[in-house]
């Protein structure tokens, strides 16, 4: 097989412009031109409007994958918009009997054209786990193809610029989404 495709070619950057009003609708994300940029966040709407989406773009599978969504709609008084993540950490890599925390999914090509899926744990307070954890237990998930010799700070760098525009973007969508709601 070929080597395993870690680094972003192209960095991701956090959505800073939150049009809510002109967001397009989600079912049309993939009739744009794909971004360079592994991990790229874009807003969209759904639901007829009543949910923001937000989507990653995969460069592995050429693809959008939701990361979550947020209702515009709620009650007067409601605290701050939740953001609801699409995905949780396989049950494989929790301790106990508590649900598996929400996860950021990065899709990685290992070299040999079959994707695998990098889980990142998001924290209660909004943030990611240590991306020196997260890429550690991917490469015990791997270790046919990985090691923490030759490739622990290569994933852990690609975890850090994966989720660090995707958080970004939530911070500022909930944000949005507060003011907008007054």
């Amino acid at each position: 097989g070929g080597r395993p495709a870690l680094a972003p070619e192209v960095p991701s950057a956090a959505v800073t412009e939150f049009h809510l009003e002109a967001l397009p609708d989600a079912s049309t994300l993939g009739q744009a031109p794909p971004p360079a940029a592994d991990m790229q966040p874009a807003l969209a709407r759904a639901d007829g409007g009543k949910r923001i989406t937000l989507h990653a773009y995969q460069c592995a599978s050429n693809r959008w994958s939701l990361v979550g969504s947020i209702c515009l709609l709620r009650p007067a008084g409601a605290p701050l918009p939740v953001f609801v993540w699409a995905r949780r950490a396989p049950q494989s890599t929790i301790q106990g009997p508590s649900p598996p925390p929400p996860a950021i999914i990065i899709e990685v090509d290992l070299g040999d054209q079959r994707l695998v899926e990098l889980a990142v744990q998001v924290e209660p307070g909004g943030g990611v786990e240590n991306v020196y954890a997260a890429a550690q237990r991917f490469i015990g998930e791997h270790f046919e193809h990985l090691n923490s010799a030759q490739h622990l700070e290569e994933i852990a760098t690609k975890v850090r610029l994966a989720c660090a525009p995707i958080i970004e973007t939530i911070a500022g969508l909930r944000e949005a989404v507060a003011a907008q709601a007054g």
